[in-house]
């Protein structure tokens, strides 16, 4: 995870979020926390379908990160970048039988699946290692910085394990 190419230019996981686009929660039911998502998201082209889409794949079991995390993700054609929207639940809601506490709504290009895959396996390994400084944080911006330290702690890392193999390989 040193960066993912999005256009040939480099990009962090945490710049594909922004303050509007970060929602800190007390709803209790999904529908009424998807509702406040998308009445309070900056506006964009397909704002209404798009949430549609992500409601109508919530219950899918590879959305799981654990049992405290999901992450409803759909790849939209013609879509323009990357949107993401974040909500964190401290006390958690219940979507089918597990009370998640992080959701992470994503939808890529349709075009690009790769770029998609990539997004998604490194919120898979970000998410989990910084749940639990989210469920701390007061503000959109304190939640910006644990992805920002997360991020760069998981990046050292992987440098670190990508050192380790080509020397095993020498």
């Amino acid at each position: 995870m040193v960066g993912y190419e999005k256009d040939k230019e480099k990009f962090m996981l945490g710049e594909i979020l922004s303050r509007d686009q970060i929602f800190l929660l007390e709803e209790e039911t999904l529908q009424d926390a998807l509702g406040i998502m998308q009445l309070n998201s900056p506006g964009f082209e397909k704002k209404e379908v798009l949430f549609n889409e992500f409601l109508g794949s919530i219950q899918n079991p590879y959305n799981y990160v654990n049992d405290m995390i999901l992450i409803p993700h759909v790849r939209v054609e013609k879509m323009k970048g990357i949107k993401a929207f974040l909500g964190i639940f401290p006390k958690g809601i219940l979507v089918g039988e597990n009370r998640i506490h992080i959701l992470l709504l994503l939808a890529t290009p349709k075009e690009k699946p790769s770029l998609h895959l990539q997004v998604l396996q490194g919120l898979s390994s970000l998410l989990p290692s910084i749940q639990n400084e989210l469920l701390q944080c007061k503000s959109s911006n304190e939640v910006l910085e644990k992805f920002q330290s997360g991020e760069s702690s998981v990046t050292l890392s992987f440098k670190n394990l990508t050192l380790l193999k080509e020397a095993q390989k020498q």
